[in-house]
């Protein structure tokens, strides 16, 4: 397992965990409300490119995954919109993990069930959702519930021509509830990272088989270009790789994490700037702490920029 934080360069600490099962491309993508095309036959791929970005909502389908306790299942991926210039309206790009009613198809929205976050805009509170599946848009407010709240550090909100990564993670929790985590970042100045919450499953089923995107109505683009839309499971371990302190030395340039560890076991660390490439190779043979649940580990900074993302491996042989 990997667990991945996030430091800026005056010392926040964003902590999670993230999946190390291979990906497997989310593909077969469908309009389900609006009248969005595909160029190319990019619809067939893990990266689409729509004729519209226009009150559409798309979707994709990847094989179904049912969770047992303490299985997860993570969505990743990145999105630019293109067509128009300066700021996104808040609430207009919202991706999601769904169970879809049967086998998605153009012009039929309705019965889609899950999870999905937004971004709000404007400095906003920016929502995760649960969805019931009770309207004909995956994407209806009326049909969802709130579980967590965040916004961006700065008060930033999404940009035209700017490529962000994102995340959605759903970890199913007992017999009745999920924990939801999710992300999104442009690997610069835009950050929100919406914390692992509890929720009740939405309704109580744990399967999920396909990956839906809004884009909004007032979005009034001319395309949307996904990237690398992927989704990974994995079993979370009893006792989680999590990195529980960052510190930053801004005048020695020197970076410390700690994580959870398991005594005998050797770790690795990866630094990246954008969260979909890990140039960035600290050390791939940290070994832990004999005489302590945790691990400690000082290093250079890695020199990828003013906001740089960490994650910690298992390598044990």
């Amino acid at each position: 397992m990997l667990a991945r934080s996030l430091i800026h360069l005056s010392c926040l600490a964003i902590l999670g965990a993230v999946m190390t099962a291979q990906a497997v491309p989310v593909v077969n993508w469908v309009t389900t409300n609006g009248d969005a095309d595909y160029t190319e036959g990019t619809a067939a791929t893990s990266s689409p490119v729509t004729t519209n970005a226009d009150a559409d909502t798309i979707v994709g389908s990847f094989p179904s995954v049912t969770l047992g306790v303490s299985e997860s299942i993570a969505l990743t991926g990145s999105i630019a919109i293109f067509g128009k210039t300066g700021s996104i309206p808040g609430n207009q790009i919202r991706w999601a993990l769904f169970d879809a009613p049967a086998v998605p198809e153009t012009g039929v929205g309705s019965g889609y069930v899950g999870v999905w976050a937004t971004v709000a805009g404007g400095g906003l509170p920016s929502n995760v959702n649960t969805a019931d599946g009770t309207t004909d848009n995956p994407f209806s407010g009326s049909a969802t519930t709130v579980v967590v709240s965040a916004t961006d550090e700065g008060g930033g909100g999404m940009r035209y021509e700017t490529t962000y990564s994102f995340s959605l993670t759903i970890t199913r929790v007992d017999e009745s509830s999920i924990s939801i985590s999710s992300m999104i970042t442009d690997g610069a100045d835009f950050l929100i990272e919406w914390p692992a919450t509890i929720a009740p499953a939405s309704p109580a089923s744990f399967t999920y088989d396909t990956v839906g995107i809004l884009l909004g109505g007032t979005t009034d683009a001319e395309s949307a270009t996904l990237t690398n839309i992927e989704i990974s499971t994995n079993s979370v371990a009893p006792q989680s790789l999590e990195i529980t302190d960052i510190i930053y030395d801004s005048e020695g340039g020197m970076i410390t994490l700690t994580w959870i560890s398991e005594p005998g076991k050797t770790y690795a660390i990866d630094a990246s700037s954008d969260l979909n490439l890990w140039p960035g190779d600290i050390d791939d043979s940290v070994a832990a702490s004999e005489d302590s649940s945790t691990t400690s580990f000082t290093f250079e900074n890695s020199g990828l920029g003013s906001r740089q993302f960490f994650r910690v491996r298992d390598v044990t042989n």
